[in-house]
């Protein structure tokens, strides 16, 4: 018991952290958060034949740390509100690369580090290293629709904001080519309340988390 206690502190403490550091990212304010309770209501909805191959936790801990990689990258590239050059576009998309080896030299987290690497791989192949279907690992396979949910629904400036049954229709149609079909399925069918709830509770705990860093700006320095 005392174990889980302290499981669930640590995860706490990682939230927080992911939530300040993006903070101050504009491109990506609040989508690692939003990643970890929509992932986690994805996962409770999975059927116990998938539920059973996944640690939660882990897979949570996956999701938080989806974005990390891109604190590298330069941020005229990174917040850059228009299209991106095919120069630039070859730096952002080492990102993934990128945070998978910052979390392989953590001993906890290598398996992480792995979800994260092949999360971005397309169920036909045609990704950046090959792999096909079931060689990518189920828990990439679960982050990749996550995040092509959120891709499509987070505001971006350079395209209207899109909608709920926008992203489920766009999940649909790359589903079998970029994205696991069955999964996509499963990911659809879940209840429109569970989802929009657990991105309104993401939005609450974005909130809290801005409030805390606000809280700790010495009143000298706000306007």
């Amino acid at each position: 018991m005392l174990g889980r206690k302290k499981e669930i502190k640590s995860m706490d403490f990682i939230t927080l952290f992911i939530g300040v550091i993006q903070g101050g990212i504009p491109s990506f304010r609040g989508h690692s958060i939003q990643a970890m309770h929509i992932m986690s209501v994805f996962y409770d909805c999975l059927p116990f034949r998938y539920r059973i191959k996944i640690n939660k936790d882990d897979l949570i801990y996956a999701v938080l740390f989806i974005d990390i990689g891109k604190m590298s990258i330069p941020p005229d590239i990174r917040n850059k509100a228009g299209k991106l050059s095919p120069e630039e576009h070859e730096v952002m998309n080492k990102y993934d690369s990128i945070g998978a080896d910052m979390l392989a030299d953590i001993y906890h987290l290598k398996d992480i580090a792995g979800w994260l690497r092949y999360y971005r791989e397309r169920i036909d192949g045609n990704g950046q290293y090959h792999l096909k279907d079931k060689e990518i690992p189920l828990a990439s396979r679960l982050m990749a629709i996550v995040d092509t949910y959120l891709a499509i629904t987070i505001p971006q400036a350079h395209r209207p904001v899109k909608n709920h049954e926008d992203a489920l229709f766009e999940l649909r149609l790359v589903a079998g080519t970029q994205l696991d079909k069955e999964l996509v399925e499963i990911f659809c069918g879940i209840s429109d309340d569970l989802i929009l709830g657990s991105i309104k509770e993401a939005d609450s705990e974005t909130i809290a988390i801005q409030k805390y860093m606000m809280s700790q700006v010495p009143e000298e320095t706000k306007e």
